[in-house]
């Protein structure tokens, strides 16, 4: 590699270093008074909600230095290491899904950045309204929702905890019998199977989410908690 190739690759290197110190300076200033906290050096700032996150991600351009900014929520009553963006929303500012990073004019990304982050702040109030603070009203609304084999599965749990196993046991089915061989339907029936048929033992039931969200809380290197359903 020549010389100018080196000089290029590192001034590329430290562009991206500074776009990236500017996104996490703005998102302290803008979402770290709400609670979000950034995981680990990662563009992600969960909204920690006990079984519940709304996840924030400020996704790098494959093409440019910039940043979108994505806004989904993730339930945590099954093991996975990453985080999920169901229901996944694009913020937009004047338009714009992407904003550029000008290493010439870093204080034009900061008010850019500023605008998105601002209402990706909004987007995260408006998830803890709709999602519902409160456990029974929440668990109420998500089990009426019919989506993705996702959200059929989230339906499922939240429709078994409130003991309505006819809602369960039909948003479940949808899981199992889905034809689609993703990788990722596959492990949502396997984290079905064995809550079916423990629709017959709420109790039980109970403390298999109970065990799923443990799992999945320690996977994602959060902290313990002791779940209320009521």
């Amino acid at each position: 590699m020549c010389g100018l190739c080196d000089h290029d690759q590192m001034a590329g290197n430290k562009h991206t270093d500074d776009h990236d110190k500017l996104i996490r300076d703005v998102a302290r200033e803008h979402l770290g008074p709400m609670g979000l906290t950034q995981r680990g050096r990662s563009r992600s700032w969960p909204d920690d909600h006990g079984w519940w996150l709304i996840v924030v991600e400020f996704q790098p351009s494959t093409w440019m230095t910039g940043t979108y900014s994505n806004v989904g929520t993730d339930h945590l009553w099954c093991e996975k290491d990453y985080l999920a963006l169901g229901g996944m929303e694009r913020i937009r500012v004047e338009g714009c899904e992407l904003i550029g990073f000008d290493p010439d004019e870093p204080g034009h990304f900061r008010s850019q950045l500023v605008d998105m982050v601002v209402a990706t702040a909004d987007a995260v109030m408006a998830r803890r309204r709709e999602h519902g603070v409160d456990n029974g009203e929440a668990l109420a609304r998500l089990m009426t929702i019919e989506g993705d084999i996702y959200d059929s599965y989230n339906a499922g749990v939240a429709a078994g905890l409130l003991g309505d196993t006819d809602r369960a046991q039909s948003a479940f089915t949808r899981v199992l019998d889905a034809e689609d061989d993703r990788a990722w339907v596959t492990q949502f029936k396997r984290y079905t199977e064995p809550l079916f048929p423990l629709l017959t033992d709420i109790p039980g039931f109970e403390i298999e989410v109970n065990l799923g969200l443990e799992s999945g809380r320690s996977a994602l290197r959060l902290p313990g908690i002791e779940p209320v359903w009521r």
